[in-house]
């Protein structure tokens, strides 16, 4: 759990806002023009300001496409997520989609995810967030003589029948912190910490390190 506050106390301290030279960004990307509300300007200045929210230029809401690969090693863990989220303001969003993830017993629970991260209005921001996971690990059993047609043939009890059945499941609260980069408008790249407090005890318990791409629709 050091681990996280340290995280956490990074993320507090970061809002270090550096105002860019105009020659290292597109203005009509990271700019925009107080002509219109600003009567007099002063000499020698075009009125352009730089910021740092790519979105300055866009209000409203935004939507998109998440992916993410992570894993960790002792334990083996690995972690796929795909799904969609949703950013507010440029200052939070929310996530869903589905995951699997595979222990170091290389049981693979497959289930949902839903989350929600709190970020600042810039192009290389910290952020901080919680998830939450859902899943179920199943295996292919023999099926020939539970009297029952599995794969719908119109045979029962055939021979090499086979059925999936549910042998465990997993639910996880993930606190999580990372850093987003936007690439431009479109994308943005993700690399995070999520930690998994799992219902099997805290013994059980582990770190997950994620690389990700958002893309903005």
């Amino acid at each position: 759990m050091n681990q996280l506050k340290s995280l956490v106390f990074i993320f507090l301290l970061v809002p270090t806002i550096c105002f860019a030279e105009e020659n290292l960004y597109d203005q009509d990307f990271f700019s925009f023009d107080l002509s219109d509300t600003i009567n007099a300007q002063p000499s020698g200045r075009t009125g352009k300001f730089s910021v740092l929210d790519p979105f300055s230029s866009v209000k409203g809401e935004k939507g998109g496409l998440f992916v993410e690969l992570g894993g960790r090693y002792d334990p083996n863990i690995a972690v796929a997520r795909i799904g969609v989220f949703r950013t507010y303001g440029g200052w939070y969003s929310i996530m869903i989609g589905g995951e699997a993830l595979s222990d170091d017993d290389d049981h693979t629970y497959g289930g949902a995810t839903v989350g929600f991260r709190m970020k600042f209005p810039l192009v290389i921001t910290p952020f901080i967030g919680l998830h939450f996971f859902g899943g179920t690990y199943e295996e292919e059993e023999d099926a020939a003589n539970d009297g029952i047609d599995n794969d719908e043939d119109g045979t029962v009890d055939e021979a090499n029948e086979t059925k999936w059945v549910t042998e465990d499941t997993m639910v996880a609260t993930c606190p999580e912190a990372g850093l987003m980069i936007y690439m431009d408008k479109n994308s943005q790249f993700v690399i995070s910490a999520k930690y998994y407090v799992t219902d099997k005890g805290r013994d059980s318990d582990f770190w997950v390190y994620t690389v990700g791409i958002n893309i903005v629709f």
